[in-house]
């Protein structure tokens, strides 16, 4: 039966993956025994000893693993791949399945993903209690298997009623799935559209709301064991449909509730304990393929919505998560903290006290220290002397400038007397020129004693040792800044 079950789960978990070259599939082995395959895909050829040698490989790591086997040289971009990944039932080691594939690069991520969704549902048959479902298996990894294949939610919920229907001899298989808070009729068996505002429809769907207000299954007509179950919805459809059988069964996965499946018999032909018992262990198999399809349907806002928003939070409120809650509580916390709460925080950095304006005296041209009357930290008033240059060199300049205009003004005098106007106004340019040259050194003379702009204090400066050295034009000789305002300037580490 095992191996029944491995090959048929194996062929459709083939037909799942594109580009399969070979597959095989190792059950009920244990961690250290030799890998003897329980079916191979397909199954009339040998198998190939890379998917046994990834097989173990797999086994000994508890992981999946991923071989290279070269580029395929026929399709450029892919090469050939073996993956093989172990299988787990009840967190414990039971078997492994090995594929090889020819895919593109950088795919082997989907393929691993593709193995574990599809070992999922080989586990879930396999730890079904109830014989009856085990017994069909190869049916319900070919209903899983259709649904898997569907491209949107609307596919997968009519292959399964269709099957479902066929397989179980009902009148009707119908899915219900929660929209905006309600229950909605997704699939009808054997009908590809329906009215939603018939009256079947909307009884169908009052009855699966009835049953999943109730949480439970709700078969009508009950035994005495559900007497105090409400079923008037599910009477109402059973009268309504000629005295129908109806069993209806909350679609719920980890303790989610999507939707509802209700199942109609035939006349005469009541729900025995058994059948209802392959129902909700069919229902549980399929909640998980029709959630996973629900997920990948919904707009790419309201995926990121629920990826990081509402799942968080769900993983964050729930009965399991302690942990988290004391995590939240206390960013609530901190956060408030830091809003409203008050307090001193103190740093040490290096501090320097400094003048709001600082000033600086410089030479205005070149010469000669002569004498200076203030130092460093001394205070002034505006308009003290601070330093004095030598003047002696300006001095001899301008007498003999003085010399030059009697000269220049004598010849000028002359060529007025002779009427010799070409020399008059060449010997008036020359007396302006030296005229300019007497006002540029007055200007220098009154320019040696250099004064304090405002009242202050001098913060730099000392020339007592410097009389006699000469000064370059423009060089800084004292700072100066004011004694009512102040600055204090720290140096403090970014960090």
């Amino acid at each position: 039966m095992e191996k029944k079950l491995a090959q048929s789960w194996l062929s459709i978990q083939c037909q799942m993956i594109p580009d399969v070259i070979g597959a095989v599939a190792i059950l009920n082995i244990s961690l250290g025994d030799a890998v003897k395959p329980t079916a191979c895909w397909p199954d009339d050829v040998s198998v190939n000893p890379d998917l046994l040698a990834a097989a173990s490989l797999a086994m000994s790591r508890q992981a999946p693993v991923v071989s290279s086997k070269g580029s395929d040289s026929s399709e450029a971009g892919k090469e050939n791949l073996v993956v093989a990944c172990p299988l787990f039932r009840k967190e414990h080691f039971y078997g492994i399945v090995s594929v090889q594939v020819t895919a593109p690069q950088g795919q082997q991520a989907t393929i691993i993903r593709l193995l574990q969704w599809g070992a999922t549902w080989l586990n879930m048959i396999l730890t079904v209690e109830d014989g009856a479902v085990a017994q069909s298996s190869p049916f319900v990894i070919s209903t899983l298997a259709a649904a898997l294949k569907s491209d949107h939610i609307e596919a997968a919920a009519h292959a399964i009623v269709n099957e479902l229907m066929q397989h179980l001899s009902c009148e009707r298989v119908s899915i219900g799935l929660i929209k905006n808070g309600n229950v909605q009729l997704e699939a009808l068996s054997q009908s590809a559209s329906y009215e939603p505002r018939s009256n079947l429809i909307r009884n169908i769907e009052a009855a699966m709301a009835e049953a999943l207000e109730q949480d439970e299954t709700i078969v009508f007509p009950s035994g005495e064991a559900d007497k105090n179950t409400l079923n008037e919805a599910h009477a109402l459809l059973s009268n309504a449909e000629d005295q129908e059988a109806v069993c209806t069964i909350p679609l719920t996965n980890n303790d989610i509730t999507i939707g509802a499946i209700c199942f109609e018999l035939r006349v005469g032909q009541p729900f025995e304990q058994s059948i209802v018992s392959q129902c909700q262990e069919m229902a549980q198999l399929l909640t998980p393929v029709l959630q996973m399809k629900q997920l990948e349907g919904r707009a790419l806002i309201s995926r990121i919505k629920e990826g990081m928003i509402t799942a968080p939070l769900k993983r964050l409120l729930g009965a399991d998560s302690l942990r988290w809650k004391l995590v939240l509580t206390g960013l609530l916390l901190l956060a408030v903290i830091t809003v409203f709460g008050s307090g001193d925080f103190r740093i040490t950095a290096p501090a320097r006290l400094e003048g709001m304006v600082q000033r600086v005296v410089v030479a205005p041209f070149e010469g000669y220290i002569a004498e200076a009357h203030v130092r460093a930290g001394e205070t002034v008033k505006a308009g003290a002397v601070l330093v004095e240059l030598d003047d002696n060199d300006l001095k001899l300049e301008r007498q003999k400038l003085i010399a030059q205009r009697g000269e220049v003004g004598k010849q000028y005098n002359k060529a007025l007397a002779g009427l010799d106007h070409a020399q008059a106004r060449i010997t008036r340019t020359q007396v302006a020129q030296v005229d300019a040259k007497l006002e540029l050194i007055d200007e220098q003379l009154g320019r040696t004693k250099l004064h304090a702009p405002f009242d202050g204090v001098i913060i730099a400066g000392d020339l007592s040792q410097s009389l006699g050295t000469p000064v370059e034009r423009g060089q800084v000789l004292f700072e100066m800044a004011p004694l009512n305002e102040y600055r204090v300037v720290l140096q403090v580490d970014e960090q």
